[in-house]
């Protein structure tokens, strides 16, 4: 067999239907591992909660797009370095590699990572006056709409005079901002965490293997192609690289948050940033750690809620 033979096993192979011209066409399976992944690792409370995007909401997406998806399929499939995998798993393990549904699932895992967002919470009253005390100048709305420019020395005193007599009293309460893409929060390290978290946490659970670790040296260095492979690294990643972004992803602390909208109820797994946590540009989740609220703390939402729409993009 050529180095770049494509392995397909029987189970692969679910449907035989006919084409126009009369023609039998092999219907290979796509969709196993991606339907084990949402029943079974995906984040799941109840049945609305929102974690990036539902299986069946992707499956419409590939639908609609299907030419897409065969490209990338047919890329994937004919790689040399996804049949040595479908091989040495086969050799070594007996596990037999279904490299259709595995593209599958690893750009279902990826469209699930881009989609999560950020709940942004406003500055408190303290963390509010922290950041204009040292102010040079005050710009003032008017009610006709004008606006007007301080920078006169003897005002400017008198409001920093009473700035700086204002109690900081500690808050539990914040109020929320609005939503935003994780990219606008975080770096691209949160994506290469979370893949690299979800496609271990599949290659533990589905395939039958006994292992000293959690994977073997095969599973992980095919995890870390995947994430160059898929647009989410530059270059290949290490074996302790991936040791890393694992580590990382059990520090995660998200909340749960319980949203109205029209008529119903939306239960939201997402990461929820103070002011002074996202006011200072992005925050790298391997060299920080990613801030959450703490016990006793909660969030008190208006009746409008900037860019929640990304909830149903």
């Amino acid at each position: 067999m050529d180095d770049n033979n494509l392995i397909i096993y029987p189970e692969d192979v679910n449907e035989v239907v006919k084409s126009t011209d009369g023609q039998s066409i092999n219907m290979i399976d796509i969709w196993s591992y991606c339907i084990y992944f949402a029943k079974n690792i995906q984040l799941m409370i109840g049945d609305n909660i929102y974690d990036g995007m539902p299986l069946d909401v992707f499956g419409d997406i590939i639908e609609k797009d299907q030419k897409s998806h065969l490209k990338t399929l047919y890329k994937f499939v004919e790689d040399k370095r996804i049949y040595m995998f479908q091989q040495d798993m086969a050799t070594k393990y007996g596990v037999k590699v279904n490299a259709w549904a595995l593209c599958t699932l690893c750009e279902f895992i990826n469209v699930i990572i881009h989609k999560k967002v950020v709940l942004l919470l406003k500055p408190t009253p303290s963390e509010t006056i922290e950041q204009i005390k040292d102010f040079e100048s005050v710009t003032f709305h008017k009610k006709n709409r004008k606006v007007f420019r301080c920078n006169n020395d003897e005002v400017l005193k008198v409001l920093k005079d009473a700035i700086n007599k204002m109690e900081r009293k500690p808050t539990t309460t914040y109020e929320a901002y609005k939503v935003v893409d994780r990219l606008e929060v975080f770096t691209k390290e949160i994506l290469q965490i979370e893949f690299t978290y979800y496609l271990s946490a599949f290659f533990n659970q589905y395939y039958n293997i006994k292992r000293k670790g959690k994977l073997t040296s095969i599973e992980n260095r095919m995890i870390g192609y995947f994430l160059k492979w898929f647009g989410l690294s530059v270059e290949e990643v290490t074996e302790s690289r991936l040791r890393q972004l694992r580590m990382n992803y059990d520090k995660f602390d998200t909340t749960v948050s319980f949203l109205n909208l029209g008529a119903s109820t939306l239960t939201v797994q997402w990461h929820v940033i103070k002011y002074e946590d996202w006011v200072n540009g992005l925050i790298n989740p391997i060299k920080k750690e990613i801030p959450t609220l703490k016990e006793g703390e909660s969030i008190r939402f208006g009746e409008k809620l900037a860019g929640i729409e990304l909830l149903t993009r």
